[in-house]
């Protein structure tokens, strides 16, 4: 089997259903020189003659010299002569058993004839349909694949830290068309359902969709479990062993090209992923029908219309229908909307009715197009074609996609992605792409598969029991509505977005509930509950008295209350559960019985009285079991009853005489009757209280000029207190008090008041007391001016203010200024003010004033005082040398008091002192010369002089920095990739293509130790992109060698975007300057920093260690920044084709150069050895004898090895 590849590039491919690729279309939009024509069933005997016929000539070894398709049908012949019809062949070839089966539905009476002359189609359809014998004549109809754009391709895939339930394929969380929780700004809930659907069904085996499109890629990764393999056939000896037909149609067939050997095209493949990718393998994607990873996914028949040529669309449905598939899928459509060919449509007729039988999952098939991506409710045919299902495409959000197609005649949407602002957009459809790779296209012939791969998963849970009606229906009914959010739209995007899971449970019963039980158990009535059914909408709740006749309830709630019970009788219930789709079972039968009937109650016990005053107290009983009220009868003894019912076992009896015997007895009601009374049971209140004694003890305190504080005892039995007050012979004021003090204020200076006090409880009130008096104080008057006011303690930065007490003052106000400057104040309690901010040699004023409650007194006179000079600073002390280099050295000291700068002189030793002033304690000297003496010294000065100058000192520089040397290091070609940028601290090389090494050691990076900075790396591709590995070298010690601690890079990257490190800089780091080497080696990692290898480059770079480094600075080169770099190397692919395989076999090596293959036998024996150069290779086997060989690729320390069976 003979595999072949193409890719599809991002545009839309004009095709035709015949021998045509090369053919122009007229402006009707059919293919010049080829007609179809279709003869009568009358003519049936004819038809076959000329069927034989046309085989004899065919087989026959002279060549006809006529100029025209003789066929012995003289009406026929007449119109071959004159428009010179050179060519006649079956539009559906002699299928061998299965032949009678396409005579019966008329299908042999279509065939294709072919012209040499440039008569217009339209004059030769007109001229065949006059021929007696012909019932139709039509043109062929350009067609294209429903293409959208391709948008990546890669094999790169991180595998995420978490998938969602159901599938472990890594690539699941970009199928936001299966599971949208909001990924990519998208809507939760916008997809097809798949998770909830695959709790329901995942496909079968037995299950076979044909994809009638560009070749699928059948060895795929993700696709080969899945692939449909005729079990009749034998790869490769160009025999039809199973009689269908076709000649080694072992994965389906190229109808295109006339071959068994299959196209791989992008569309198909990808088509084919959405529709039955495996799923849960652990493997790229997931497909719809793709199984539960037990290889038990619906399978898939390439019937390849697409590839270089193209053509067979007609005879693929039949051949589809002969051999299985009972679901067609496909993404094509007529270039030209109103136009279409009926072979094409018999085709899919025959399908429809032929597909499956009664033995298959399905009898009869069904036919599911995309509408097209045109923008247009124009009707394109064949998805316009009212025996199949068009599918129209939605996004992310549920929104009609700008591309899709829609109108009437849609009958379904599905997600088929949109791109939104660049070619990497991950908003479209995402599945397999050939050669083992992935990636996304957006157009409706994504979202037509979504709708294949659904009618494969009801078909699989259905198998045997569906009809292609029934199929239609649960896919078109059961979906999600979308008109609310496409009212342009609205009635033009078929029913709805598709739902897996409605299209697989809208026939599901409920389940029976569970967890049926009873509660709230009365003589009359109960309570029944259950848990809730998922997908119900309501329940029958069936009750009766045990063996009795049920009594049905309908209720959408999980609780049903009964009541009208009889008491002390058994009730049985069962409920099920309902939903559109029917009703459960009945749940098992459960019972209760409901309580027994009262009975009179008997006589309440523990009647008792407490909470006795001397008017009241409370009387209590036990309740009594089955009581709804009791009577209770209270008397003085001796005196008449008084009852009164209650329905709570206690009553608080109040109102009632002093010292007073009480007599009582309860008896309990119910409907039944009462009991006998309680034992009778007294109680004596309690002697009334009396009134109080007057308070003692009343007397005044805390006098001041405007209050006083009167207080007095407590008096026994007092409830409250009512205190009299007056200015002396004035009116009384009367205050009600619970305690036994008052706060007596607002008054008049200098006045007599009078108070007097009462105690007062329930019964009444005492005798005031005795009048008591107080006089209150003279009123204060504001304090006098403070005297002696001075300063002391006078520094250059402080002074103390002192003044004399003031009588009667509370605070100070001192007000402090520079003399002629503004008064900041000070309010101070004490006499004294330290005050700390004061400047020096610096004039200053100051005056004070007393304070208190009445006001303020005059401010004293204003007297002042001259700071302090600030003190000359001391020598410094501390001086030393420090990050010695060739050309620089730092010197610092320790900071001096009042110091506000320091001269710093420099020389080299002898010489003339160069003078540097700062107001630092460090400079760093930076224009030194290597292996000289400096003297140096440091003096500290301030406003009011400077110190002496230190001792003299001296440091020696270092001798200058060499780099060592290195070993040898380099690429011997950049056949794929080369270093072409970078970048750290203060350097930046965009490099180029150096052919292997490129020495830069003439640019330098500064750095500095225990700083961090960024380094940029990027690679260049010379086409495509290939896996290569980064390893990157600092030579922190500078001993000349590239050791494993020294690697600061190192990964793999498939990307010719920038990659960053954060590296730092050793603290210990040897100071000078030292090497830096970035590697890069394609496909593999470098085994050291001095390795020379075959494919790659190495690029060397200085770098300068050193304290004095400047800072780093972020480095950016305004390039896109690629995929971080991956600790796993690439998987090395090797693929073998056709295998078995005769006389030549093709090596497929991707990324590969150079590799030497091995052919060996099952023992080990080395039959033939190969050093290829390039990624595809064909190799002459014909010479081996049959049977099974080893195929290994030998690169390096790696060996890869498949199978091989020799035919």
């Amino acid at each position: 089997m003979k595999k072949i590849f193409t890719l599809l590039l991002c545009c839309i491919f004009i095709l035709s259903s015949g021998y045509s690729q090369k053919r122009e279309i007229d402006n009707d939009g059919k293919y010049k020189g080829i007609i179809r024509i279709k003869f009568s069933p009358k003519s049936d005997k004819k038809v076959n003659e000329l069927h034989q016929l046309l085989i004899n000539r065919s087989q026959s070894k002279t060549k006809s010299t006529e100029e025209f398709v003789r066929t012995n049908i003289a009406n026929l012949d007449k119109v071959n002569q004159q428009f010179k019809a050179n060519k006649m062949r079956r539009v559906f070839r002699d299928a061998g058993k299965f032949e009678a089966k396409h005579k019966e539905f008329g299908l042999h009476l279509w065939y294709e004839v072919e012209f040499n002359t440039s008569t217009p189609v339209s004059q030769l359809i007109k001229s065949y349909q006059n021929v007696a014998e012909v019932s139709m004549a039509e043109g062929i109809n350009a067609t294209k694949q429903i293409e959208g754009v391709k948008l990546s391709e890669s094999n790169d895939i991180p595998v995420p830290t978490a998938l969602p339930a159901g599938t472990n394929d890594p690539r699941f969380v970009d199928q936001w068309h299966y599971e949208n929780t909001g990924q990519n700004n998208g809507t939760p809930g916008a997809d097809i359902s798949l998770l909830e659907a695959w709790q329901v069904e995942t496909g079968n085996p037995n299950v076979i969709v044909a994809i009638e499109d560009g070749g699928v890629d059948y060895d795929h990764e993700d696709l080969a479990a899945n692939m449909w393999i005729n079990p009749g056939e034998i790869a490769g000896n160009g025999i039809d062993d199973d009689n269908n037909g076709y000649v080694d149609d072992i994965y389906g067939y190229n109808f295109a090209d006339n071959t068994g050997d299959i196209y791989v095209g992008d569309h198909g493949t990808h088509v084919a992923g959405t529709v039955a990718a495996v799923s849960n393998n652990g493997i790229g994607v997931s497909g719809i029908a793709g199984g539960s990873g037990n290889n038990d996914g619906v399978k898939l028949m390439s019937c390849n219309v697409f590839s270089a040529s193209s053509g067979g669309f007609a005879e693929a449905y039949s051949y589809a229908a002969d051999n299985g598939a009972v679901i067609s899928q496909n993404s094509w459509s007529y270039t030209s909307p109103y136009q279409y060919d009926q072979a094409v449509l018999d085709g899919i007729d025959y399908f429809i009715a032929n597909a499956g039988g009664a033995n298959a999952p399905m009898n009869g098939g069904i036919v599911i197009f995309a509408a097209g991506n045109d923008n247009s409710q124009s009707r394109y045919y064949p998805a316009y074609y009212s025996n199949v299902l068009a599918v129209a495409s939605t996004n992310k959000n549920d929104v009609k996609a700008y591309y899709s197609n829609y109108g009437t005649w849609v009958d379904i949407a599905a997600p088929g992605g949109e791109l939104e602002t660049t070619n990497e957009d991950p908003t479209a459809v995402l599945s397999t792409f050939p050669n083992d790779t992935y990636g996304v296209f957006q157009g409706t012939s994504m979202a037509c598969p979504h709708v294949s791969g659904v009618a494969a998963l009801v078909v699989s849970k259905y198998a045997g029991n569906i009809t292609p009606t029934e199929l239609r229906a649960k896919l078109v009914d059961n979906t999600d509505p979308i008109d609310d959010l496409n009212t342009r739209y609205a009635g033009k995007l078929g029913s709805g977005r598709l739902n897996a899971y409605k299209a697989l449970t809208d026939d599901n019963l409920p389940s029976v509930p569970s967890g049926l039980t009873a509660s709230n158990v009365t003589q009359t009535s109960f309570s029944i509950g259950w848990n809730a059914v998922s997908g119900a909408v309501s329940y029958d709740v069936q009750i009766r008295e045990q063996g009795g006749a049920w009594q049905t309830i309908n209720t959408s709630q999980i609780t049903c209350d009964y009541s009208g019970a009889v008491a002390e009788t058994t009730y049985e219930f069962q409920v099920r559960a309902n939903n559109d789709a029917g009703s459960s079972s009945y749940s098992a039968i459960a019972s209760v019985v409901t309580e027994a009937a009262p009975t009179v109650p008997v006589a309440p016990a523990n009647l008792t009285a407490s909470n006795i005053t001397y008017n009241s107290f409370s009387i209590s009983w036990d309740a009594v079991t089955d009581a709804d009220n009791y009577d209770l009868d209270v008397r003085p003894v001796g005196g008449t009853w008084t009852t009164v019912n209650l329905s709570n076992p206690n009553y608080d009896y109040n109102g009632l005489n002093a010292e007073t015997t009480y007599e009582f007895q309860v008896r309990a009601n119910n409907s039944i009757g009462s009991s006998v009374n309680s034992n009778l049971v007294s109680a004596t209140t309690l002697a009334a209280p009396t009134a109080p004694t007057a308070p003692a003890n009343v007397t005044a305190s805390d006098i001041t000029y405007n209050s006083f504080t009167i207080t007095w005892d407590v008096t026994a039995g007092a409830v409250d207190y009512d205190l009299n007050v007056r200015p002396a012979g004035g009116t009384w004021s009367t205050i009600n008090l619970s305690t036994t003090s008052y706060n007596y204020n607002g008054l008049n200076a200098e006045t007599n008041y009078e108070f007097q006090v009462r105690a007062n409880n329930s019964v009444g009130s005492s005798d005031y007391s005795n009048i008591e008096t107080a006089t209150t104080l003279a009123a204060p008057s504001a304090p006098a001016t403070p005297i002696n006011l001075a300063a002391s303690n006078i520094t250059y930065n402080s002074f103390t203010i002192s003044w004399d007490a003031v009588v009667d003052a509370d605070d100070y106000d001192l007000d402090i200024r520079v003399t002629g400057g503004t008064w900041s104040n000070f309010n101070t309690s004490l006499t004294t003010y330290n005050y700390t901010s004061a400047l020096a040699s610096t004039n200053y004023e100051f005056r004070v004033r007393s304070n208190n409650e009445i006001g303020s007194g005059d401010y004293s006179s204003i007297e002042s005082l001259t700071t302090d000079q600030i003190p000359v600073p001391e020598i410094p002390t501390g001086l030393a040398a420090s990050n010695i280099t060739s050309n620089s050295f730092s010197l610092s000291w320790n900071s001096i008091e009042f110091a506000d700068n320091y001269d710093l002189q420099i020389r080299e030793q002898g010489g003339n002192w160069e003078l540097f002033t700062t107001s630092a304690t460090s400079f760093n000297y930076s224009t030194a010369m290597a292996e000289t003496t400096y003297e140096y010294q440091v003096l500290a000065s301030n406003s009011s002089g400077s110190s002496a100058y230190t001792s003299i000192q001296s440091v020696t520089t270092l001798a200058e920095s060499t780099t060592p040397d290195y070993c040898e290091s380099y690429g011997q070609a950049t056949r794929y990739e080369y270093i072409d940028l970078v970048e750290l601290a203060n350097m930046n090389n965009p490099s180029g293509d150096d052919g292997g090494y490129g020495d830069y050691a003439n640019m330098t990076a500064s750095v500095k130790p225990g700083n961090s900075y960024t380094l940029n790396f990027s690679l260049g591709y010379k086409s495509r992109s290939y896996t290569a590995n980064w390893r990157i070298y600092i030579d922190f010690n500078r001993d000349g060698e590239f050791t494993s601690n020294e690697i600061i890079v190192s990964g793999y990257t498939a990307s010719a975007g920038i990659s960053s490190s954060n590296i730092t800089i050793p603290a210990n780091a040897a100071i000078g300057k030292t090497r830096m080497r970035v590697m890069l080696k394609h496909r593999r990692a470098a085994k050291s920093g001095c390795e020379i290898f075959s494919q790659g480059e190495v690029e060397d770079y200085t770098i300068d260690i050193s304290n004095t480094a400047p800072a780093p600075a972020t480095k950016s080169s305004g390039l896109a920044f690629g995929n971080p770099l991956s600790e796993t190397p690439p998987i090395e692919e090797l693929k073998l084709y056709p295998n078995p395989a005769k006389d030549f076999v093709t090596l497929y090596i991707q990324g590969n150069i150079q590799s030497k293959v091995r052919i060996s036998s099952l023992t080990g024996k080395t039959i033939q050895i190969l050093t290829l150069d390039q990624e595809s290779n064909s190799i002459d086997i014909s010479n081996l004898p049959s049977g099974m060989y080893f195929i290994s690729i030998e690169d390096g320390d790696e060996i890869i090895s498949k199978k091989l069976i020799k035919l």
